[in-house]
Parts: structure tokens; C-alpha cells; sequence
């Protein structure tokens, strides 16, 4: 049986017991939680198949019709900007925005002149141009400036330090000097003093820790918080999983394929069984219980019963699997985006996501549309020059 058709595995309140206990309650929560989130990973592996269909076969076409029409655009652009009745104001307004347009697409378009169009409007590669800007210039003129001083300082330095030598031959220059150096020599023995005392202390303070060491090793410290928590979370996993251990030794013992004697049944237990040592893999608990369930080794009032400690180690294993689900999908779905190029900041749904792309295939539809309108209507050059005055308002509003 299909994991979307399992019957469903939930704690019912009984005739004896009118309200669920808070572990009970916290049983259905995650079962409920897991079967959820089951339900996603469905949705999305079914999902993934069309989408990239229809992405492949609508929207990429549209792309790159998009993108020819943008160069083409470029090269309209480009073309007009030699025209003699464009202001100088309008010459700059267009060529910015051809350096835009042109940067855009450059690495998207195999169009030979792109690069040339953009170097001409955004300036020369750094690698083979070979016109420096003004600011440059100016800027390497200085440094040469600041060299040449530099240079001029240091032969002044070093004819100081000439006349300085010279100095040193008078008999009070000498006196000054010998001074200097015996201050020197009182200086090195005072550090190595200095040293000498940190030596013994870095010294005694070693052998003050190999002492309390020694004093640690004979009488065992009581262990930390820290340490007590590890342990009673450790100890908390092996009760856990001895009790995934129980439910699958139990449902296997239930199973037994082999001591069958129907052939249709033990091709089904056999599968079954196969189902259940991939979930017991997986620490798949609900999985686990499910199958029991659908075997009818245990009814509905068994699960009822479960004792209130067994249902602890149920509870532990079923969150660990609810989050093992959570991050499963968190890796799908980043993994979505970065395919198709969806911002990471996007929500998206398995029963959203393909609304979505057909709203983008419409509107890139629009877009293109309304290019092939002002590629037409910008080989007037009244026009352009009307249409350069409006982009040049709009561009002030973004504030560009």
C-alpha cells in the first residue's frame, strides 16, 4: 500500500478515558505534522516534472526572443547616437542607458558587436584598453610627484646622516656616545633580568597545574550541568531507539515472508517487509506503526494503550523524523530556486509554483510585445528624442 493510502495512525480517546493526555496529544500532533509534511514532498516530486516542462517549453523560448529583441534595441540605440540633432544633454542620456542595456547582456548574447557597442558607451576593458581616464592620469601624475619628493628627501636624509658622522669625530659628540652605549648595555641586562624572573614564574605555575591535575585524577569531579544533560539525552536516544528496535522486531516477526505458505501473500509480505527494513533505515516510526497497522497485528485500541513511557521514546523519535522531513524539504526547495533562478527570499508551493510560471509566461509575452512596438516607433528620430526626454524624467525619479 502506497504511503498516501496508510491508514492513519492517531491516538482516539476511549469510552473509560474521556480526554488525551498530553503525550497522546503531542502522538497525533506529529503524526499529523509528518503526514504533512509526506504530503509536500509528494506534491513536489510530481510537481518538478511538469514544471520544468513548461519552463522549458515556454518560458525559455520567450527568453531568449526577449533577449534578441533587447540587442536589437541596443544596436537601434547605438545607431541613433550619431545623429546630428541630438542634443549633447540626450547624447549622454542615451549612452547611459546603452552602457546599461549593453551590460545586461552581454554575457547573455552571442551578438558579435554587443561588446564593442558596450566598450564604446561604458569604456575600455581594463585589459586591453589602453585610454586612461583623466582621474587616472591625474592620479599617476601625482604619485610620480611624490616620488620624485620622496627621492629628493631620502638624498637629503643621506646627507645628513654624512654630516652627522662627521660631527661624531669632536670629543664631546664621543663623550655623548659612550654614554649612549653604556645606557644601551643597562638597558639589555635589565630585560634579560626581567626575563629570567617570568621564566621561574611561567615555571611555578606549571608545576601548580600538574599538581591540581594530579589531585583531579585521584578524586573524580562531580560532573557539570552540561555534562549531566548529555547524559540523559544519551540516555534518552538508546531508549528511543530500543523502542524502534521493539516496534520492527515486532512487525518483522509478524511478517516472515518465508514461513508464508500462500504465494500471493508472501509476494506481499515480502514487499512489505522490504518497506519496513527501508523505514526502520530511515527511523521512520510512523512508517513502522503504519504498517502494523495495515498487517492488523495491532488495532486501534492497541495504539489507545500505548503506556505513557513508551509514548515518550514515540514522541522523541517521531520530532527527530519530523525535522529529518523539515530539512529534506528545505534542501528541495533551495535547490528549486537555484534551478530556476527564483530569489531565495520567494515563498513557494508545490500547488502555487506552476500559476506562477504561467503569470511569468504571460507577462513576458507583454514585455515583448511592447518592444517590437518601440523598436518600430524609435526609427524616428522625433520620437526617440520625445522618448529620451521621458526615460530621462524617469531615471531622475529612481533616483539613477
Amino acid at each position: 500500500m502506497d504511503k498516501a493510502g496508510a491508514r492513519a495512525v492517531n491516538i482516539v480517546p476511549g469510552h473509560e478515558k474521556a480526554a488525551l493526555s498530553d503525550g497522546q496529544r503531542l502522538f497525533n500532533t506529529l503524526t499529523g505534522q509528518i503526514e504533512a509534511r509526506r504530503a509536500r514532498l509528494r506534491a513536489w516530486e510530481v510537481m518538478q516534472t511538469t514544471f520544468h516542462k513548461q519552463y522549458v517549453d515556454e518560458l525559455l523560448p520567450l527568453v531568449r526572443e526577449s533577449t534578441g529583441l533587447q540587442v536589437k534595441m541596443v544596436h537601434r540605440l547605438n545607431d541613433a547616437y550619431d545623429d546630428r540633432s541630438l542634443s549633447k544633454a540626450e547624447r549622454l542620456t542615451l549612452s547611459d542607458l546603452i552602457a546599461r542595456m549593453a551590460t545586461r547582456l552581454v554575457e547573455d548574447s552571442d551578438d558579435a558587436g554587443l561588446r564593442a557597442i558596450l566598450n564604446m558607451h561604458g569604456g575600455p576593458d581594463d585589459a586591453d584598453g589602453d585610454v586612461q581616464p583623466v582621474a587616472s592620469a591625474r592620479t599617476t601624475q601625482a604619485g610620480a610627484e611624490d616620488a620624485n619628493a620622496s627621492g629628493r628627501a631620502a638624498d637629503d636624509g643621506d646627507a645628513s646622516g654624512r654630516a652627522a658622522d662627521a660631527a661624531a669625530d669632536s670629543p664631546d659628540e664621543l663623550l655623548d656616545y659612550e654614554q649612549a652605549q653604556e645606557q644601551a648595555r643597562l638597558a639589555r641586562e635589565a630585560a634579560k633580568d626581567k626575563a629570567r624572573a617570568a621564566r621561574k614564574q611561567a615555571q611555578a605555575e606549571k608545576n601548580a597545574a600538574k599538581q591540581a591535575a594530579k589531585q583531579a585524577s585521584e578524586k573524580p569531579a562531580a560532573p557539570s550541568p552540561q555534562q549531566q544533560a548529555a547524559a540523559l539525552l544519551e540516555a534518552a536516544q538508546a531508549e528511543a531507539s530500543k523502542s524502534m528496535r521493539e516496534v520492527y522486531r515486532k512487525l518483522a516477526s509478524a511478517l516472515h515472508p518465508d514461513r508464508e505458505p500462500d504465494p500471493e501473500e508472501r509476494v506481499r509480505k515480502t514487499a512489505l517487509m522490504q518497506e519496513a527494513n527501508r523505514a526502520y533505515e530511515k527511523k521512520d516510526l510512523l512508517r513502522l506503526l503504519e504498517l502494523r497497522l495495515e498487517l492488523e497485528h495491532i488495532d486501534q485500541q492497541a495504539i489507545n494503550g500505548i503506556n505513557e513511557d513508551r509514548l515518550k521514546h514515540y514522541n522523541q523519535i517521531l520530532q527527530e523524523q519530523l525535522g529529518d522531513l523539515d530539512e529534506e524539504i528545505r534542501h528541495l526547495e533551495d535547490g528549486f530556486r537555484r534551478s530556476y533562478g527564483i530569489r531565495k527570499s520567494s515563498a513557494i508551493e508545490p500547488d502555487t509554483i506552476l500559476r506562477i510560471l504561467r503569470k511569468d509566461v504571460a507577462g513576458l509575452r507583454d514585455q515583448i510585445r511592447d518592444m517590437a512596438v518601440e523598436l518600430r516607433l524609435l526609427e524616428d528620430i522625433e520620437r526617440l528624442k520625445a522618448w529620451l526626454g521621458h526615460l530621462k524624467i524617469h531615471m531622475k525619479t529612481q533616483g539613477r
